[in-house]
């Protein structure tokens, strides 16, 4: 997708060489004009936004969008 990340397969890590504790993902390199020029995906039916504020205050509000505080 031009847009964000999907994919059915998981994703390959490589370590790098030299580095311990250092892995990446060997990505396919794309041609700038090709993605630009490329057809935009049909939209999804439904779309929606859901806003919330997490902590008011510093006091977290005792609604469903927020975890409970145990």
């Amino acid at each position: 997708p031009i847009y964000g990340f999907a994919s059915e397969d998981p994703l390959k890590f490589k370590k790098a060489v030299g580095h311990a504790d250092l892995f990446y993902v060997d990505d396919k390199d794309l041609e700038f004009k090709d993605v630009i020029e490329a057809p935009l995906p049909k939209t999804p039916l439904e779309t929606a936004v859901v806003v919330h504020w997490l902590a008011i205050e510093g006091v977290q509000p005792a609604i469903p969008e927020n975890p409970t505080v145990g």
